[in-house]
């Protein structure tokens, strides 16, 4: 990776106090007879990731400078995943105390009385538009920690080829203009699209629906049969589907990402990931990121949060409440940044970004200069599961009826006539 070795410089600057891989593994073994066992209390955190991962290693070191500070508590780190009847189960049984959970979930669980409602004194460093997911009639249940959003990433060589100033694209008929171009210059096509029955399709959509000033739902509500939703499908379908892959009605975002990879297409709408996977690959081609503002898109965004099981003692509560508020403190924050080792390449890459958007000016960032874009997609974002009872019908319809509007079985008004129908009634029957 670019600027490894200043990155791990600073990495270890920040945390003094922390031993590196030759002297102390990054997930402690038990202690052995010749060393004291801790005698601290354990505040268990389950992640969404194995705790012996990568990710999981740099969550644990982010914990150890936390629990350096600590004289009576440390945080125990334990594997997860984003399973939801798995998550409720364990919350049910009390497993753990603290949680990392999809922004979908927090509502979800919150009106279930399963989460301790937290103290809000420290969002101020969060954008409201986050932690807005996780309130319930004015309540936090859940703290924004780390999140990841969407931009339009574009192969630099092939533009250049093409003849094209990416600073040309202000709207959604300039895109299409600049596709065009790539076409006409390059054997590449112009954009990798998702239309497979897939998740990636209902979250790549909404995108444009949200950008159109459309809704999903609204009061309890189902919305999407509208004009701004309709014209936004005939954009995404119809306009766009002329520029996309040849496969792109059986594609997810994991074609799409090999399809970039390759050169076969110019632009994509990716996360992060969009860009390390580019590195991953040898750096075949250097990758440029607009924002989605560019096409009057709204980003979608993906946050995750802490939360706190509901039986949790007040014995904990203090240690909990200054651990979430460290956890979104710059430092830690910054800490995300250094990213994931990853064996095969033998370097770290970010997986994902910090809330805190003054998390900018860290020098982690100095080697991906336009990451900025994505964390000020935070501000205007497209929010995938709008509340919980859209989890059912995400689930149940409507990646399949947006499928169909995309393979031409149903046309975009009709799909989405059956989507505010069939998803009434779904709405109806959760009440």
């Amino acid at each position: 990776m670019r600027k490894y070795l200043a990155m791990l410089s600073i990495f270890l600057t920040l945390f003094l106090t922390a031993c590196t891989n030759e002297s102390k593994p990054l997930i402690e073994s038990p202690p052995t007879d010749e060393s004291p066992p801790d005698s601290k209390k354990e505040i268990s955190l389950r992640i969404t990731w194995k705790a012996y991962s990568g990710r999981g290693e740099t969550v644990q070191r982010i914990i150890q400078d936390f629990n350096d500070t600590q004289a009576d508590y440390k945080i125990t780190l334990h594997s997860g995943d984003e399973d939801l009847n798995s998550t409720e189960n364990h919350l049910l049984k009390d497993d753990y105390d603290v949680y990392v959970l999809p922004y979908r979930f927090v509502q979800y669980f919150g009106s279930k009385g399963l989460l301790h409602p937290l103290d809000a004194s420290a969002a101020h460093a969060v954008s409201p538009d986050l932690t807005d997911l996780a309130k319930i009639e004015g309540r936090l249940y859940g703290m924004p920690w780390v999140s990841h959003s969407m931009a339009l990433l574009y192969n630099k060589s092939l533009l250049d080829a093409a003849g094209v100033d990416p600073k040309s694209i202000v709207d959604r008929q300039s895109f299409i203009d600049v596709l065009t171009q790539v076409e006409s210059k390059t054997s590449a096509q112009g954009i990798g699209l998702v239309g497979a029955q897939h998740h990636d399709l209902s979250w790549m959509v909404n995108q444009f629906i949200y950008g159109n000033s459309g809704t999903l739902e609204s009061d309890g509500q189902i919305t999407i049969s509208s004009e701004p939703a309709k014209t936004a499908l005939h954009y995404y379908i119809d306009a766009l589907g002329q520029h996309a892959q040849p496969s792109w009605h059986n594609d997810t975002g994991l074609e799409v990402m090999t399809h970039f990879r390759n050169g076969d297409v110019a632009f994509e709408i990716q996360g992060l990931w969009g860009v390390t996977d580019i590195e991953k690959s040898g750096a075949p081609f250097e990758v440029g990121i607009l924002p989605l503002s560019s096409i009057d898109t709204n980003a979608e965004v993906g946050p995750l949060m802490l939360c706190v099981g509901n039986t949790v003692t007040d014995e904990k509560l203090p240690v909990i409440k200054a651990f979430i508020n460290y956890m979104i403190s710059k430092p830690a924050q910054e800490a995300i940044l250094f990213g994931e080792y990853s064996p095969e390449h033998d370097a770290y890459y970010p997986f994902r970004l910090p809330v805190r958007s003054d998390a900018l000016s860290s020098d982690f960032l100095d080697a991906y200069p336009g990451f900025n874009v994505f964390i000020d997609a935070y501000n205007q974002p497209s929010i995938e599961v709008p509340s919980p009872q859209w989890m059912a019908v995400k689930a149940s319809i409507y990646t399949d009826y947006l499928h169909q509007m995309v393979t031409g079985d149903l046309s975009i008004e009709e799909g989405l006539e059956k989507i505010q129908k069939d998803g009434m009634a779904i709405y109806e029957g959760e009440q």
